[in-house]
């Protein structure tokens, strides 16, 4: 629970940056289309965030368990264990 917390600081501030541009887009007149826009973009970026969290998270976990991962290098499948 820490590490989705702390450790996906960048997904939660995109994501409350992409709320503070929906709600700005009421009160702008002028820049309505720009704050929506921009908000789509902030969820966009949230959502890519996260998943480069998350692959991050999973790849670590494959290296702590070394027994269960195969080894590929230079495209070539790795060896039979």
């Amino acid at each position: 629970m820490r590490s989705l917390v702390l450790g996906d600081r960048r997904a939660v501030f995109f994501l409350g940056a992409a709320v503070a541009c929906f709600v700005l887009s009421n009160f702008a007149e002028d820049y309505t289309r720009v704050a929506i826009g921009l908000g789509i973009v902030y969820v966009l970026l949230s959502v890519a965030s996260w998943l480069d969290h998350r692959s991050r998270e999973q790849s670590i976990d494959q290296r702590r368990r070394p027994g269960e991962r195969t080894v590929r290098r230079a495209g070539r499948p790795s060896a039979p264990e």
